[in-house]
């Protein structure tokens, strides 16, 4: 049978180890610190973490099936203190945007994402007061018998627990911390797909350290709707599935990531619905194209690179775009192992984001169908938007805590006085009678956030 994807690279890719490069990340938090999600077998046992609540934990502690840390210990009223303290608040938010944003990270992943020092440990206080409320959940991605204490706790992994825990510190929230929380969308679990999460944090956390970029969004800011429908000025999209994670190049092109680890039926669907998509929304017009990483689980990367690489061109065929410009060449797929073939090591053909593209022949049948090209490269994929809003979002992601530390620069967030003054009707501020515990301009009184990707993002 011919070949209708390129030849397999991996053995011949020029890889660096991470520790060559420069990183911003300090303190045992770079890449080639932290465990590696895809090399270093965190996953041996299947795909799905093993998780558990403050409630859960108690009840079989109560029982003597488990037990309960002396840190998690504490009433209520201490976690909450220690939560809602004004010199620890701004990590906390930062904390919870990374985790509500990105759905499921490692410890590791969400100290060095957020800057929140002490993170990774389990049993630090943040991290104490928020399971012991019932915000987060706690689990481990291992389930290893013979795995020593402190590798089990470099295994730790969060997750947003009931979503309701979190109301009364969202009630004291200023406006701007909401929307710096939430991004005006809500507060939400999201996805919960424990293996899968984990590498999209990962990919987004190497493209955030290693490649010139504005920016990159978790799984919360790349929906459907934020992409292609209300979210560029379109009727709102009903269809609230979501891309994993988002990498916004310094023209405000918009990247949309899609880690895949299967190419069953599911996955035919999913590339479908994007090239509906992009079929019906020009580049210029719309800002954003699809990038798709093959994570394959052990012992599958050449069958499944062989799938996903002939499905995406059988599906391309029936969309072709027009003559100004075509579907296939917003479509881009890559290899995990040909980006990272190895632990802690970084390939060139990821400093430079080379991918494939179906823009050759659809119908040859044979490896004419793909082209390799740079997406860092303006020059290859240029973007031109026909309306300012498209580029909003190269100021307004410094707004979001969700985004990792180092390329947020709070000076080219917008002001968010002007909004809330056009849409609550005041003409000045209104200053409230000091009081020392209350914190004024609770979000809950100010008319909800403008659309993300236009006003906002």
């Amino acid at each position: 049978m011919s070949m209708v994807f390129p030849a397999d690279r991996t053995k011949t890719t020029a890889a660096l180890h991470a520790n060559q490069l420069f990183t911003p990340l300090e303190g045992g938090l770079s890449t080639d610190q932290r465990l590696d999600p895809y090399w270093d077998r965190m996953w041996v046992s299947g795909s799905i973490a093993s998780w558990t609540n403050y409630d859960g934990l108690a009840r079989t502690s109560n029982v003597g099936v488990t037990f309960l840390p002396k840190a998690y210990q504490i009433s209520e009223e201490v976690a909450w203190a220690q939560v809602m303290n004004n010199r620890t608040m701004q990590e906390t938010l930062r904390f919870l945007a990374v985790l509500t944003s990105w759905r499921t990270l490692s410890g590791e992943q969400i100290e060095a994402m957020s800057g929140c020092r002490g993170a990774a440990n389990p049993r630090s206080k943040l991290i104490s007061a928020l399971f012991r409320l019932g915000i987060i959940e706690i689990g481990y991605a291992t389930t290893n018998a013979f795995i020593t204490k402190s590798g089990l706790d470099r295994t730790v992994l969060y997750r947003i627990g009931n979503e309701k825990a979190i109301e009364p510190l969202l009630a004291d929230l200023t406006y701007t911390e909401w929307v710096s929380l939430t991004g005006g969308q809500g507060w939400e679990r999201g996805g919960q797909f424990d293996r899968h999460n984990v590498l999209a944090t990962e990919f987004g956390l190497r493209c955030a350290e290693f490649i010139d970029l504005s920016g990159v969004l978790g799984e919360k800011f790349t929906t459907t709707d934020l992409l292609a429908g209300s979210g560029i000025g379109r009727p709102t999209l009903e269809d609230r599935r979501s891309a994993d994670l988002c990498l916004v190049r310094p023209d405000g092109l918009r990247i949309a990531v899609e880690i895949t680890a299967s190419a069953g039926e599911s996955f035919t669907r999913k590339v479908e619905r994007w090239a509906e998509l992009i079929n019906d929304r020009p580049l210029n017009d719309s800002g954003f194209m699809m990038l798709f990483v093959i994570a394959a689980p052990e012992g599958r990367a050449d069958a499944l690179r062989a799938e996903v690489y002939k499905k995406i061109a059988s599906i391309l065929r029936r969309y072709p775009g027009t003559a100004r410009e075509s579907v296939a060449a917003r479509f881009a797929v890559a290899s995990w192992t040909e980006f990272f073939p190895g632990r802690h090591q970084i390939s060139e053909r990821f400093l430079d984001l080379v991918v494939d593209t179906p823009t050759g022949d659809l119908f040859a049948g044979d490896q004419s169908t793909w082209e390799e090209v740079s997406l860092t490269d303006a020059s290859a994929i240029p973007f031109e938007p026909t309306d300012f809003g498209l580029n909003a979002i190269l100021d307004n992601i410094h707004l979001l805590w969700q985004s990792p530390t180092w390329t947020r620069m709070p000076e080219l967030a917008p002001d968010l006085v002007p909004t809330m003054l056009a849409q609550s009707g005041e003409t000045t501020i209104p200053v409230p009678p000091f009081q020392k515990s209350d914190r004024a301009f609770k979000h809950t009184h100010l008319p909800s956030a403008p659309t993300l990707m236009t006003s906002y993002m």
